[in-house]
């Protein structure tokens, strides 16, 4: 099992990223991560919780990395590649949004550090 980590700053661009890796059997839970020292909900970053329950060579798992890399790119947001397979409780589920769809499944995901 893998775990990866991408980062958007808009939400429909994570639900839309979240959906299409979806449909291809993976595990995805997205997340709002309000930015350190604001209070408002406009400054958030939404962050897209990858599981990949395959068993992957160290060399399929470099090129699954580059892919879900180029994709976060493509859509404007990053991998976090420093984050992606720890888990944390800092992350707030989506569900606590109004008109929110909510969780997505998957299990814990850590905080960007401040200055990612």
């Amino acid at each position: 099992m893998t775990e990866h980590l991408l980062v958007f700053g808009e939400r429909e661009v994570a639900d839309a990223v979240a959906d299409g890796l979806d449909r291809h059997g993976y595990a995805v839970r997205v997340l709002r991560e309000t930015l350190a020292g604001e209070d408002d909900g406009d400054d958030a970053q939404w962050l897209v919780h990858v599981v990949d329950e395959r068993d992957l060579s160290a060399a399929e798992s470099g090129a699954e990395r580059l892919r879900l890399t180029d994709l976060a790119r493509d859509n404007g947001g990053w991998y976090d590649a420093t984050q992606a397979a720890e888990g944390d409780e800092g992350a707030e589920g989506a569900e606590g949004d109004e008109g929110a769809e909510g969780d997505r499944g998957g299990g814990p995901v850590r905080r960007p550090a401040a200055g990612d």
